[in-house]
């Protein structure tokens, strides 16, 4: 998640994405808004999972999976 600060995005913490290159706009449930927060913050992946686990009551794996999953999304949207 090397580039994801340098895309022309801007992130609401209310949960929506607006790619100012292809004018698409993308709409973030509360998880994925705090993951997306902490990718624009450097996190990485081991951070963001334990991250998760501090704040959300869910399984290691089911984390671990989701989180690999939403960043395939973000690359399949060129967002990261």
């Amino acid at each position: 998640m090397d580039n994801i600060n340098n895309k022309e995005i801007t992130f609401s913490e209310k949960g929506f994405l607006f790619d100012h290159n292809s004018g698409l706009t993308f709409t973030l449930n509360k998880t994925a808004s705090f993951i997306y927060s902490l990718l624009k913050q450097g996190k990485n992946k081991e951070e963001i999972v334990k991250e998760i686990l501090d704040n959300f009551d869910i399984d290691v794996i089911v984390v671990k999976r989701d989180l690999e999953d939403f960043i395939l999304q973000l690359k399949e949207f060129e967002l990261c």
